[in-house]
């Protein structure tokens, strides 16, 4: 091959990974949210065995904050460690406060109440279902190391692609 027309070709497949690695990023973190649905990867085990660790969760984010009742399953938002979270937990209790509602959560497996402060604005969803293991992907996908490796591995495959069913010129004999 010559140079000229080789560089033409590393330009044009190297446009080609770029744009599929946008595809597969936008996949990841934009397509999976469905208008009232989001996904969730879950990091912790405070819900085991009902939501294990690495488990993919869906939530319904047009919940009517009205319609919850103790025993849901629901998702919100507070701080911990001065940082912005989302937890799922169950309902373990809802009191009316100085005319404000106010919900306490409860892991899976413990005895005690969490101490959040929930209000009607920190929620933001109630679980829906969860899909075993896939969080795991997910989460290694969206960190900077796990992109890098979606890439290598695309270009690996597209070399191997290339290798073994590249067409052969018209005229040639094998």
């Amino acid at each position: 091959m010559k140079p000229i027309p080789m560089i033409k070709s590393v330009i044009r497949h190297g446009l080609f990974l770029v744009f599929l690695y946008f595809i597969v990023t936008l996949l990841f973190d934009s397509l999976l949210v469905f208008g009232r649905y989001q996904y969730y990867a879950i990091p912790t085990p405070s819900m085991e065995p009902t939501i294990r660790v690495g488990d993919l969760v869906i939530a319904d984010h047009t919940v009517d904050v009205d319609e919850l009742s103790i025993g849901d399953i629901f998702l919100f938002e507070t701080e911990i460690q001065n940082q912005r979270v989302t937890v799922i937990h169950y309902i373990y209790a809802i009191e009316n406060i100085a005319g404000e509602r106010i919900f306490t959560s409860i892991a899976e497996n413990t005895g005690q109440p969490d101490n959040y402060v929930i209000r009607d604005e920190d929620i933001i969803g109630v679980y829906v279902f969860r899909v075993p293991y896939l969080g795991t992907l997910i989460r290694f996908i969206a960190h900077p190391i796990g992109k890098i490796v979606v890439i290598v591995d695309i270009i690996i495959l597209y070399l191997l692609y290339r290798l073994f069913f590249k067409s052969k010129p018209k005229g040639e004999v094998e």
